[in-house]
């Protein structure tokens, strides 16, 4: 399972337990560069968020809700390339997904089911086949 970077830096930057941050929140690199913006409720991730790697270029969006990623988050290379594009529900992968290589060429295409992969799946030029997928709302 790949994990999408701005859930690691979450980690690294949050402890929400006691922790009661309201609105947006920024950090940067010891250089001043901005490394993040994510909006907070509560003490939770909630809202939009972005990181960014130390050259400035955009390095991931998406939106979470009471700490949990929801709707569609994307990834970037460095270059500013697409990387990833990911749909979530409740914090899981569900519905479409799809990885490209740093030139743009689709890698890997496919559809999850509440975090299980589900129907077919293009995986480096060879499809694989996953119990039937659900309809996506």
């Amino acid at each position: 399972m790949w994990l999408k970077p701005f859930i690691i830096l979450l980690l690294i930057v949050c402890a929400c337990g006691e922790n009661n941050l309201d609105g947006p929140v920024e950090n940067h690199y010891e250089n001043g560069q901005l490394m993040s913006k994510i909006s907070y409720k509560n003490g939770y991730p909630d809202g939009p968020s972005e990181t960014y790697h130390q050259n400035g270029q955009l390095r991931s969006k998406g939106t979470f809700e009471m700490g949990q990623v929801t709707g569609l988050e994307e990834s970037y290379y460095e270059n500013g390339q697409l990387w990833s594009k990911s749909s979530y529900k409740e914090g899981k992968r569900h519905g479409p997904d799809e990885y490209y290589d740093i030139y743009g060429g689709l890698r890997w295409q496919g559809s999850y089911d509440m975090g299980r992969q589900c129907g077919e799946w293009l995986n480096d030029g060879n499809m694989e086949t996953y119990p039937k997928c659900p309809h996506f709302d």
